[in-house]
């Protein structure tokens, strides 16, 4: 570039020169060297802003060169994640069930962009998560029922005692996707998420989905927690599956949510998917279960960053069975959960109450086991009263290491109808010691007790030892 700039400049001083010696020539001629200096004189700015621009270029460059390493080359869409936070902690549970919840205008839990990468010609940014985790299990008894998740409802009770058994498997490892965008005045959050216990009891890699939905000014729809759930008061446990009477759920749905109290409350209703959760021993025989109504679920909250959260939810739903040619039946069921996380220093105080009748389905430990409702003896068909009651408290001993106590207590008044061995209640408790040296890596040992007791007075009780080694993909 500048031995271009110097041929131009003594192009033009020759030219010049010329044009001096020439003035007898005749005007034509003049006229023409004239214009011919006038075109030179162009091109010679022309090349003058041009060298500037790349000497301002290549200082740049230098400095970038200097900065290598120190700050990312890429450039992110801000205005694709809110600025403002959640108004819940996110409590490190070794589980994360937290980070796939919906928030109040798809508030984050955790400020920044970290982890999330641009889609290219777009104001979208991706991010891929996920862990990978192993589980080494070991049972006192072989009666113990599920051998991946601690579920007392499925211990066995009319068996002689077995061998202690020992598992080790890779079902609780995630994979996840979430993207999010601007949309008008608010931001387009979807999430995806799957696990691998699409066969819970078996050891092989089935895939599950858990989660699969979009929200935009804070209108939900696809596949999550129900709003009957408070995935933010789960105590901090190693086992996947959690306390036995906490209410869990996902499921199809369309939820609207409404802040109020400064966005330190809000109130949530939505129509969910209907399942009929019902057994045919407590039915009238050629009956079976109907899908007529969606579940009607509700939830009011509040929030405090500092001192925690508060909920209170509601299930309206619609039992039926039909029984051709004659006549079918149904049942209105109904609950009522009060839950909440509690933030006392570095400790936490987790607990949840819930009851309503036929809600069986929404309890961790009776969903699926037919327990919604049933025939009662005088031949009318009703919902089945159902309690989930759980505590949970988390204590850290320094700023690698944590512990969690928990018991749960499950209560189903079934009717005779459903036989002998119709589950009564359970009980859960667990105790964990967990080792977070760096923040994409947890170890943890887990103590559990769990009991089963049935309508005809059979019980069983086991205890399970769990060993959980597990990496994030990105933290």
């Amino acid at each position: 570039m500048k031995t271009k700039l110097v041929f131009a400049a003594a192009l033009l001083t020759a030219l010049a020169s010329t044009s001096r010696s020439g003035a007898e020539s005749a005007p034509s001629d003049a006229a023409q060297l004239r214009a011919s200096l006038e075109t030179m004189q162009k091109a010679m700015a022309q090349l003058t802003s041009q060298l500037q621009a790349t000497q301002a270029r290549l200082t740049e460059l230098e400095k970038g060169k200097a900065t290598a390493g120190a700050t990312s080359s890429i450039v992110l869409p801000l205005d694709a994640v809110p600025t403002e936070l959640a108004k819940v902690k996110d409590h490190q549970s070794i589980n994360d069930d937290q980070a796939a919840a919906p928030r109040l205008y798809n508030y984050p839990l955790e400020a920044g962009l970290d982890g999330f990468m641009p889609v290219f010609n777009t104001h979208s940014v991706l991010k891929l998560g996920g862990s990978i985790r192993v589980d080494g299990i070991t049972d006192n008894d072989g009666r113990n029922g599920n051998p991946n998740m601690w579920i007392p409802s499925s211990f066995v009770v009319n068996a002689p005692e077995a061998d202690a058994r020992t598992t080790m498997q890779a079902k609780a490892s995630r994979l996840s996707l979430e993207l999010r965008r601007p949309v008008g005045s608010d931001r387009l959050r979807i999430f995806y998420e799957n696990d691998f216990y699409g066969n819970s009891t078996s050891s092989s890699m089935d895939y599950r989905l858990r989660h699969f939905y979009g929200q935009v000014f804070n209108l939900l729809v696809g596949q999550t927690y129900s709003t009957f759930q408070d995935v933010d008061a789960w105590p901090d446990t190693l086992d996947y599956e959690g306390p036995n009477g906490m209410v869990s759920r996902r499921q199809p749905q369309i939820r609207w949510t409404s802040p109020f109290a400064d966005k330190h409350g809000s109130i949530a209703i939505a129509l969910e998917q209907p399942s009929i959760d019902l057994s045919a021993a407590g039915l009238p025989a050629g009956a079976s279960g109907t899908l007529e109504t969606p579940d009607f679920t509700s939830a009011l909250r509040f929030e405090n960053p500092d001192a925690g959260h508060v909920q209170l939810a509601a299930v309206l739903r619609e039992i039926n069975y039909d029984r051709k040619p004659q006549h079918g039946s149904s049942a209105l069921g109904w609950g009522l959960a009060l839950s909440g996380a509690f933030n006392l220093g570095g400790d936490r105080l987790y607990g949840q109450a819930a009851y309503g009748e036929g809600i069986a389905r929404y309890i961790n430990d009776t969903g699926g086991l037919g327990l919604d409702a049933a025939v009662d003896p005088a031949g009318d068909f009703s919902a089945l009263p159902t309690t989930g009651l759980v505590v949970g408290y988390t204590h850290l001993w320094g700023e690698a290491w944590r512990s969690s106590l928990s018991y749960g207590y499950v209560k189903v008044e079934s009717e005779p109808s459903l036989g002998a061995l119709a589950l009564s209640e359970t009980n859960y408790a667990n105790l964990n010691l967990i080792w977070q040296p760096a923040k994409s890596l947890r170890v943890g040992v887990e103590g559990l007790y769990g009991k089963k007791a049935t309508m005809g007075g059979l019980e069983h009780e086991g205890y399970r030892l769990n060993f959980v080694f597990k990496y994030d993909i990105v933290k």
